[in-house]
């Protein structure tokens, strides 16, 4: 008997030793398992940080200008997505990555063009002689970084495992809209600039060069950047159905000079936009445009806002045609009917007397603004700059703002 307990202690310490030892095995193969997961979860952090960063890059500043130069934003652009990698590690590995200079499809830093950024299907074109997207590929290998190394390699045969995340981004300026979330705001002046005068003043490069930006302070002096004087009040100056060539638009559901005043300081919020459909662009004739309500008349203290955010960039809406009575083709007939009475603070403040036809949006730097007594001499002066939201709907169909960019991860 005494030699049956014995036997069968032995067997159960026996069968202790290999629970134990297939215990320890799995739980290798999990801490394995967590390692590799830990490691691609701190890549693609690392992967999509380094692309949004590097396609950010890719506004061409020299558009300002009136030229056309990306050599130099591709060139930052992977000097972006280098750096940030480095701000990263993953498998407590300082992370490096594949400038990849010469741009060949697979490297670590590949900068193309995605024509529909919201279709999976087209992919990035690196031949295509326009850019709006980086992909960054980040890896743990043998060939940079070191591959990780597993615990239980001995057992697997596999010592060292490579992991590797891509991520690409897409900064993108054919923007038809914006949506935004509660408590977030939108750079945009509650303003609307005469296409025609646009186009002469700054795309042809015309209009004048009497101001600079230094240390944020707009001062006297040329930078190369054309500059836009808009008249709410002059009339004879080329814009057919008004005077003036820029009128005030009203996306805001209460309407009032203090409103306004806002929205110049502070930007339209969720629910400005909402009162004019996200200020959504729909096709027509062969282009894209929205009805925004307005009228053609100025405050005095708007113009003292203007003067308060001098040197600083916003959105501002270009029209091309001009309706006395509400179109509403995109607009909701009941939105638009507060009466000028709701108002008693402005004899002429706010009532709805014109429709603009906005058709694209641009980015301009307020560089000062004037208020003689004398009405047509009363005036703004803004120049393009670039602005990048977060907040912009995108069209593959649109055309290139080539100011107002949104950023964000496409694949």
């Amino acid at each position: 008997m005494n030699k049956r307990r014995r036997s069968e202690r032995g067997a159960a310490l026996v069968m202790i030793a290999v629970c134990m030892t297939l215990f320890f095995i799995m739980l290798s193969f999990a801490l394995d398992i967590g390692l590799m997961v830990s490691a691609k979860t701190e890549l693609q952090n690392a992967a999509d940080s380094a692309s949004l960063a590097a396609a950010a890059q890719l506004a061409d500043e020299d558009i300002l200008t009136n030229s056309n130069n990306m050599s130099d934003d591709i060139s930052e652009a992977r000097n972006y997505a280098e750096q940030f990698a480095g701000y990263n590690k993953a498998s407590k590995k300082a992370l490096a990555i594949d400038r990849n200079d010469g741009n060949a499809a697979g490297g670590g830093v590949v900068v193309g063009y995605i024509d529909d950024p919201l279709s999976l299907s087209d992919t990035l074109n690196t031949g295509a002689g326009q850019y709006n997207s980086v992909e960054v590929k980040l890896e743990l290998s043998s060939s940079i970084n070191g591959p990780v190394n597993m615990l239980l390699g001995n057992f697997s045969g596999a010592q060292q495992v490579s992991v590797q995340a891509r991520s690409t981004a897409t900064l993108e300026d054919r923007i038809v809209g914006f949506s935004l979330g509660a408590g977030e705001t939108l750079p945009m002046l509650p303003f609307a600039a005469y296409d025609g005068a646009w186009a002469a003043a700054i795309d042809g490069g015309q209009g004048p060069d009497n101001y600079k930006i230094v240390n944020g302070v707009v001062k006297s002096g040329s930078d190369g950047i054309p500059e836009l004087t808009l008249y709410p009040y002059r009339w004879n100056i080329g814009v057919p159905g008004t005077r003036g060539n820029v009128g005030t638009i009203f996306v805001a559901a209460a309407i009032n000079t203090g409103y306004v005043d806002n929205q110049i300081d502070h930007g339209m919020n969720q629910a400005d936009l909402n009162f004019v459909h996200g200020l959504r662009f729909q096709p027509s004739g062969g282009g894209f445009s929205q009805w925004l309500p307005g009228e053609n008349w100025m405050s005095s203290t708007w113009h003292t806002s203007l003067r308060g955010i001098r040197g600083q960039s916003r959105i501002m809406p270009l029209y091309d045609a001009i309706s006395s009575s509400n179109p509403t083709a995109y607009a909701d007939p009941d939105a638009f009917t507060e009466p000028m009475s709701d108002h008693p603070e402005a004899e002429t403040c706010c009532s709805i007397q014109q429709y603009y036809m906005a058709t694209e949006f641009k980015a301009v730097t307020v560089m000062d603004s004037f208020w003689p007594s004398n009405d047509s001499y009363k005036r703004f002066v803004v120049q393009p700059s670039q602005v990048v939201v977060d907040s912009g709907l995108v069209d593959a169909n649109a055309p290139h703002s080539e100011l107002v960019y949104t950023l964000s991860l496409t694949r």
